[in-house]
């Protein structure tokens, strides 16, 4: 439960873990505290703890005695006393591992599952993603599904000097995924609603100027408060689709300049011809809408709209889906 020094890669300043036994197992919950939020979880036996201590105890002279005395028949029983006391002295000991340790070891780091958010980690799997499937993804104008994560990743990864575990190899190369993502077309951005995820982010940032060739862009339980970067998309994108992500079009629609709260009137989605807004929270079709000067298709289905609006001015839109909304009249 202590602040961390080691977390550089996620710009993270502190680290809690926290257990909870359920039937065979343990649930370590770990969270991870700075510039952003975000938290995991993974399953180990008790087992896996003891593992664990043994070889922080041989490689890295951690004290034998630091960990919970309790035998295999005790935890087999059960029994809610012990169990509650159980967890409580894993709570203790992982934090007095963290605090002991300073600088963690990768046994440590592997136990947490810590690569899954590592910012080289995740980048070099991005890496190696691009360059075996790349060219292929390129050729056939595949769609490419990613996470804010990952995209925070990169963004991260951009500020960071060479480390000394960089392989050096082709695969690992991280100007490749660069090289990559400016020449990608077609990409969806997708968060897994909490509740399906065993990795929750929040509040967490990314930033899309680098992809310089898209034209195809999907959103998923993504808030565009996360997003910078859509001057540039308003330049260059042809499809839009949003879902589980606003409530506000103008939050979308209204892209901010770079630095300053005043929105950047002058800049409209110009290439913009088909737009998906279907399964958000609408409740108005706002005058955002009009930023969209060259749409010809809109779909604004599943939402909970309740008068047609703000569409007049759209001269070349030849197909609005409005199902499943709450419009009574359709005159607006």
């Amino acid at each position: 439960h202590r602040s961390l020094h080691w977390l550089e890669h996620t710009y993270a300043t502190q680290c809690f873990v926290t257990t909870q036994f359920l039937a065979q197992y343990f649930l370590v919950e770990v969270v991870l505290e700075g510039d952003s939020c975000w938290q995991w979880s993974l399953e180990k036996t008790f087992e896996q703890f003891v593992a664990l201590h043994k070889t922080l105890v041989e490689k890295h002279g951690v004290q034998q005695d630091l960990f919970p005395s309790v035998g295999k028949k005790q935890l087999a029983q059960q029994k809610l006393k012990m169990i509650n006391q159980l967890q409580s002295q894993l709570d203790r000991y992982m934090a007095s591992v963290l605090d002991v340790l300073g600088l963690p070891p990768r046994e440590l780091l592997d136990f947490l599952e810590y690569k899954y958010t590592d910012v080289i980690s995740v980048t070099r799997s991005l890496a190696s993603f691009a360059y075996e499937h790349g060219d292929m993804i390129l050729e056939e104008d595949k769609v490419v599904q990613i996470t804010p994560l990952q995209l925070y990743c990169i963004k991260r990864r951009m500020v960071l000097p060479v480390v000394s575990s960089e392989t050096g190899h082709l695969c690992d190369d991280f100007g490749n995924l660069i090289d990559f993502v400016q020449k990608l077309h077609r990409m969806k951005i997708a968060s897994p609603p909490e509740h399906l995820s065993d990795v929750f982010i929040s509040n967490i940032a990314f930033d899309l100027s680098l992809f310089k060739g898209l034209t195809v862009l999907g959103l998923e339980y993504v808030r565009p408060s996360q997003v910078t970067g859509m001057d540039s998309m308003a330049r260059q994108l042809a499809t839009l689709e949003v879902h589980h992500s606003v409530q506000v079009l103008q939050d979308l629609l209204l892209v901010q300049c770079p630095g300053s709260d005043l929105p950047l009137s002058g800049v409209q989605w110009t290439h913009l011809i088909c737009a998906n807004f279907a399964f958000n929270e609408l409740e108005t079709i706002d005058a955002s809408i009009n930023m969209l000067p060259s749409l010809t298709r809109l779909d604004l289905s599943y939402n909970a709209i309740t008068k047609l609006e703000n569409l007049s001015e759209l001269s070349h839109l030849e197909m609005v889906d409005l199902s499943y909304n709450c419009i009574k009249s359709l005159q607006g």
